[in-house]
């Protein structure tokens, strides 16, 4: 709001030798061959585990009104898998921290604002699922489905909890080569993200239990994401290599619809809005592969 604060063994049959032996035909043979693992009939998934651990540089802003800084911490793990006719990929990634506000407290009566520097706790999450198809050996374009979640709350008297909630559509595409002397795979990767729908929620009876709490919907904007990866290939000597990926990641919000207080139930003429935001961040994220 204006006022922020009041990722088989092959089976053989053989035939019963005939008392004639015929020269064309001495033995009958059927042989059933291994099933080929590439086989597009075959729904057998190739699976896949990547995860680790993140560590970035945040910043969330509504232009000339506040702004969250600091370093958040946290966690990813992706899920990929192979069927005949497209590879898959489920990303989750949390990430959180205790970073610094800086902005304003306001009277939700009066409009009134003083200036605040203060603490605010971060978390966010997000979910989403890719299905890629490759264009080349080295290039593959994808599509999907994503989840953002989002929270904050400032420390001290006069803030309240934000939520928010985002369904994305994301798109984008990834290319690699092999580093033939490290032995390692070096991706790029790009995703925009499109959003599908989603909303705030200002938790405004966490400050005054007569007022309600306030969801701004917020259908419109984007986001993208830029990585670079390095991912040394398993051999004799690391089964399990350390990989890492250095990103880029912003998004882009556009002023909320507005939304009227209740106090007490009752309408009370004030109405209110989330204010345009963008948020930017980068990092390094490091894991393993299983």
């Amino acid at each position: 709001m204006v006022a922020e604060e009041l990722d088989l063994q092959p089976e053989v049959q053989v035939s019963e030798p005939s008392d004639e032996v015929n020269s064309s035909d001495t033995l009958k043979a059927q042989e059933t061959k291994p099933v080929d693992s590439d086989s597009p009939s075959l729904l057998a998934k190739k699976l896949n585990i990547k995860a680790g651990a993140t560590l970035q540089n945040y910043r969330y802003e509504e232009p000339g009104l506040i702004s969250h800084t600091g370093v958040l911490i946290g966690a990813w793990l992706n899920w990929n898998y192979e069927v005949p006719y497209y590879k898959g990929v489920i990303q989750s990634e949390i990430n959180t921290g205790h970073i610094d506000y800086d902005g304003a407290l306001c009277d939700v009566n009066s409009g009134d604002c003083v200036d605040y520097k203060s603490k605010t706790t971060e978390l966010i999450i997000r979910i989403g699922h890719r299905l890629g198809i490759d264009i080349t050996d080295q290039i593959q374009v994808f599509a999907g489905l994503g989840y953002r979640y989002l929270y904050d709350k400032g420390d001290g008297v006069g803030f309240y909890r934000r939520i928010g909630d985002y369904w994305i559509l994301p798109v984008g595409f990834t290319t690699s080569f092999m580093w033939e002397e490290l032995n390692t795979k070096v991706i790029f990767d790009y995703e925009f993200d499109h959003f599908l729908t989603g909303q705030i929620q200002s938790k405004l009876s966490d400050v005054n239990t007569t007022y309600s709490d306030v969801k701004h919907p917020q259908n419109r904007g984007r986001a993208q994401r830029i990585t670079v990866g390095f991912e040394p290939q398993p051999d004799d000597h690391s089964p399990h290599p350390w990989m890492f990926y250095f990103f880029y990641e912003n998004w882009s919000i556009p002023q909320s619809e507005r939304a009227e207080l209740l106090i007490n139930g009752a309408h009370s003429g004030k109405f209110f809005y989330e204010p345009e935001n963008r948020s930017n961040a980068y990092g390094i994220r490091v894991g393993w592969s299983y």
